[in-house]
């Protein structure tokens, strides 16, 4: 199991964002260090669905963590097209997607409690909560706690340490 180590810099060491068991494993950590409300999604009570839409390279590099514990429950790792339903979904890894499917995406699960995580900073500004960004050599957490506060999810002192802190509304759809 590949383990990503936090720091207390804004940074965290990365090969680059092409370096998927760096990413899994950052986005294994965010599952790790957020809380859902006790109200669950539609959902088997003893699963954590973490669901990933990209190219099969990013949908294969979470295969390794089907099956690992997150908040007492077991992964199970579900590759989705973003034209499925994702209100099964506790997390939703988003990658390639162009920018106006995105943000139909990111406003379907608008206000729901389904923490999304994508690359680049252009990901929370059009309503993503974690958007993972290389810096420098170093991959940077951009956190826009507006969506995290409007789905009712509560992250880590921890994680908003890490990261820098945006607060970002969801884009409307044209």
């Amino acid at each position: 199991m590949v383990l990503f180590v936090l720091s207390t810099s804004s940074g965290v060491k990365a090969g680059s964002l092409k370096d998927q068991p760096a990413l899994t494993a950052a986005t294994l950590n965010f599952a790790r260090l957020t809380h859902w409300p006790t109200v669950d999604i539609k959902t088997n009570a003893a699963t954590f669905n973490l669901c990933v839409i990209g190219t099969n390279v990013v949908q294969q590099s979470f295969t390794n963590i089907n099956h690992d514990i997150v908040n007492h429950k077991m992964i199970r790792v579900l590759n989705r097209s973003y034209l499925q339903d994702l209100s099964e979904c506790h997390l939703v890894y988003i990658s390639g997607l162009k920018r106006t499917v995105l943000i139909q995406v990111l406003l379907k699960l608008k206000n729901k409690p389904v923490l999304t995580i994508g690359e680049g900073f252009a990901f929370i500004q059009v309503g993503g909560m974690v958007g993972l960004e290389l810096v420098q050599d170093e991959m940077q957490l951009n956190i826009n706690l507006v969506t995290i506060n409007q789905a009712s999810l509560v992250v880590s002192s921890r994680l908003l340490k890490l990261g820098k802190i945006f607060s970002f509304p969801y884009l409307r759809a044209k």
